[in-house]
């Protein structure tokens, strides 16, 4: 008995032993799987955060990829709008061109009606029976010089006479023709003290006056037109968008609440002899001589507009730093005489008989020639008779250029008068640079070129 007490004493010692072996094992077990999830959990972290820091440097690297690409849509947008914007200015250019050279036809088709009608009513006495009529006819003859100023004004080739004047005074007193019904109210917003701009004052009323019109028509039905002024300053990104200077600017906005316009109409607007009127209601020039003017004074015109909510046009002219000049009131000029030797030369046979009778008319000796190498004989075999040239710009052969180099290698003091259906272009600013004395443009009248030649013929 005391035997079997034992080993059943011995046993339960035994079982404690093992118990307590198997109790540290298992602490042993769950240290090692503590410390294992630790280094795993520092593992986790480590790889989360890895992956942050990657995810973040790829989002970085996607955000300054959407950027460049951003910048990249916005460079090839400008450059296309530059491209555009350059083809429409070339487009333009060579209409301009053809513009100029219908113009330089034109006028000169004008000066024989003119001078034929300056004979005929010299000396006619206003109860004449056909006196009105001839008169009609002189007014028809303004209306055609105005249609081709508005030719040349697109071709930038009038002659222009620039001088500091106040948009502000100019629209102000250009308004009164914008109200061309009773249904149109004006309103005007002016910016104080915006300074002045070099400008051709007639051109740029008439750049107004075609607004004004084109505004009235855009409002068949009567409506608003708002006539605003401010001072602007364009940047280096702005100036090149148009193709002008940076600097300071005058910007001239005249709104309407017409009609509208599609953007196929809006991107032909400026084109000449493009009209959405009926047939003969419109040449179709006066946006396209709105933009001729505008851009000979350096400047440029936008529009804004939208179908049936209106339009908006926008010219900007570069400020100038010259005062402000009162504009001198015209003097009506009287028919002046003289007994002098005249060589008139021309390439138009009807212009040479033309201007014969209104110079023989008004006392002179006149001598003509058709052609500059004639002229040049003529000037050699008569050249201490010949007290005036009278020349023109543009002929076949020996151009004006030539012809007034040969004539003044023979006398370096002869007078000239340079005459074109063009204004001072190029060719005879330069001529005029070199010592001649006057220009006058066809079509002209008697008034006109008697008072140029005792002018000239009185110089010492």
């Amino acid at each position: 008995m005391e035997i079997q007490l034992r080993h059943i004493e011995n046993e339960n010692r035994l079982s404690k032993s093992e118990s307590r072996a198997a109790t540290l094992k298992y602490i042993e077990i769950m240290e090692e799987l503590r410390r294992k999830n630790e280094s795993l959990e520092a593992l986790k972290n480590e790889l989360e955060e890895r992956v942050k820091v990657r995810t973040s440097s790829l989002e970085a690297s996607n955000k300054a990829l959407m950027e460049e690409i951003e910048k990249n849509r916005a460079i090839q947008n400008e450059l296309r709008e530059k491209d555009k914007k350059l083809l429409y200015a070339q487009k333009m250019e060579a209409v301009g061109t053809l513009a100029g050279g219908i113009a330089h036809d034109f006028n000169n088709l004008l000066m024989c009606v003119q001078g034929n009608i300056s004979l005929v009513l010299l000396g006619m006495d206003s109860a004449h029976l056909h006196y009105d009529k001839i008169r009609n006819i002189e007014e028809q003859v303004k209306s055609g010089v105005s249609l081709t100023r508005q030719l040349l004004n697109f071709a930038v080739q009038r002659e222009q006479e620039f001088s500091p004047v106040d948009l502000n005074e100019i629209i102000s007193k250009t308004a009164m023709f914008a109200r061309t019904r009773k249904e149109i109210a004006i309103e005007m917003h002016f910016e104080e003290d915006i300074g002045c701009v070099n400008v051709d004052r007639g051109q740029v009323e008439q750049v107004l006056l075609n607004l004004y019109v084109n505004a009235s028509q855009a409002m068949p039905g009567g409506g608003q037109l708002t006539l605003k002024t401010e001072k602007v300053s364009l940047s280096a990104e702005e100036a090149r968008l148009f193709f002008v200077e940076e600097g300071p600017y005058v910007k001239v906005s005249v709104a309407d609440t017409g009609v509208g316009m599609d953007e196929k109409t809006r991107e032909r607007i400026f084109d000449p002899f493009f009209t959405t009127k009926e047939m003969g209601r419109g040449y179709g020039l006066g946006l396209a001589s709105v933009y001729g003017i505008v851009k000979g004074h350096k400047g440029f015109v936008d529009v804004q507009s939208q179908k049936g909510k209106g339009s908006t046009f926008l010219f900007y002219l570069p400020k100038s730093t010259a005062a402000y000049q009162e504009q001198e009131t015209p003097v009506k000029e009287a028919i002046l005489k003289g007994q002098e030797t005249v060589l008139f030369v021309d390439d138009e046979q009807t212009i040479i008989e033309v201007m014969q009778d209104i110079l023989e008319a008004l006392g002179y000796r006149v001598l003509t020639a058709n052609s500059g190498e004639e002229a040049v004989k003529i000037y050699d075999a008569m050249k201490g008779e010949i007290d005036l040239v009278i020349l023109d710009v543009i002929m076949p052969g020996m151009g004006g250029m030539e012809t007034f180099e040969a004539i003044k290698a023979r006398n370096a003091d002869v007078k000239v008068i340079l005459s074109s259906g063009y204004s001072v272009n190029h060719i005879a600013k330069e001529i005029m640079d070199r010592g001649c004395r006057a220009f006058i443009q066809k079509p002209f009248n008697i008034e006109t070129i008697s008072k140029k030649v005792r002018d000239v013929l009185q110089e010492a």
